[in-house]
């Protein structure tokens, strides 16, 4: 896979969080990717309106809550309807022959990193598997959380 990073993408990220993560996974996520050092040795997230909503669920473990707390989060706001035709187009590729409302979540995830020009990471093999053609949907650069720290080494070194 080619480096996907440019300078407008840098220090932009999605994260998804599937709901049947044990609180360990999670924290191992957000761990890898926030202590990663760039120039001004911080990352700067740019986390989704819907991935507030999971950080705020009562299940998620307070160290994510913490590590989440000074986070910029984009803002909720209406979608008109050549995006509303993305989102469910992603919605369906999700979906396949599953339950829509188990696949909503992720869809929107994937939705918004490509409306805000980011990354998505995750290690989700369902999402992982249809990575191309999501991205050709939605803009979004779907990549686990290893491949993301080779494309910042990879810009690093540049």
């Amino acid at each position: 896979m080619g480096s996907s990073w440019s300078p407008e993408n840098r220090g932009k990220v999605t994260l998804g969080v599937p709901p049947k993560w044990s609180a360990a996974r999670i924290r191992l996520q957000f761990e890898r990717i926030l202590v990663v050092p760039t120039e001004e040795n911080r990352i700067n997230l740019v986390l989704t309106h819907s991935n507030q909503k999971e950080i705020e669920h009562p299940n998620t473990p307070a160290s994510v809550k913490k590590a989440a707390g000074g986070m910029i989060f984009t803002l909720e706001v209406g979608l008109n309807p050549k995006e509303q035709e993305r989102k469910t187009r992603i919605h369906v590729l999700l979906t396949g022959n599953g339950k829509p409302e188990k696949y909503a979540a992720d869809a929107t995830h994937v939705f918004e990193a490509g409306k805000y020009g980011g990354y998505f990471i995750t290690t989700d093999d369902r999402i992982l598997i249809k990575r191309d053609e999501l991205r050709n949907l939605s803009g979004a650069v779907v990549l686990k959380p290893t491949e993301w720290l080779k494309v910042l080494a990879d810009a690093d070194a540049v």
